[in-house]
């Protein structure tokens, strides 16, 4: 009850940085959900080390796509590469370039590592630091839409604003289940290497 309580204060406060609006109701129901797929519907251990690698496997999958994408569209020549990012003054180029490596790296040791608690730590970090990048944007009064694919944005038969929404919510997504797992494994003090076995 704690933990569904904590996130849906915080989950307000975090939306105006992701851009999304949500109601307190709206929270509640997603803080019930998060908190109840990893730490309360499970009833034995091994269903919540499953519901936990389920859901670190779908973040390092998602962070392989969006990784993938970007360093792609880094070694193309669509003039965004030249713009300056408003946040760190350097080329987009080297941006898509530093952010997607991380995200291959960390979505590398998502899909292929088995130490729970580490990986859900780099995707809490990373979520964290890409809602910090996106608080910046709007401190700055500068909230184009999000470059998270890269170029390739603009092949997509989509608008530029509805990939924008989709990789908001993404965000939101890899931010509360990163948390939630890692506040699961503390709670229950569990080993930081979680091995799936099958009863014999």
């Amino acid at each position: 009850m704690n933990l569904i309580l904590a996130i849906s204060k915080i989950i307000p406060a975090w939306c105006p940085a992701l851009g999304l609006a949500i109601t307190p109701a709206v929270a509640a129901a997603v803080a019930v959900v998060a908190a109840s797929g990893i730490l309360v519907l499970p009833k034995t251990l091994e269903m919540k080390i499953r519901m936990s690698r389920g859901f670190i496997v779908s973040a390092g999958a998602l962070l392989l796509v969006t990784a993938v994408a970007k360093l792609v569209s880094a070694s193309g020549h669509a003039r965004v590469l030249q713009t300056a990012d408003p946040i760190f003054a350097v080329p987009f180029r080297l941006v898509f370039e530093i952010v997607g490596a991380l995200e291959l790296l960390i979505s590398l040791v998502c899909l292929f590592g088995s130490r729970v608690k580490l990986q859900a730590s780099l995707v809490a970090w990373l979520a964290t630091s890409f809602v910090c990048y996106r608080a910046a944007l709007i401190l700055a009064g500068s909230q184009p839409p999000c470059h998270c694919l890269g170029s390739l944005t603009g092949a997509l038969p989509v608008s530029p604003e509805f990939v924008d929404t989709v990789m908001k919510w993404i965000l939101a997504y890899l931010l509360i289940g990163s948390y939630v797992v890692l506040f699961g494994s503390w709670k229950h003090k569990e080993p930081n290497r979680l091995i799936l076995t099958t009863p014999s």
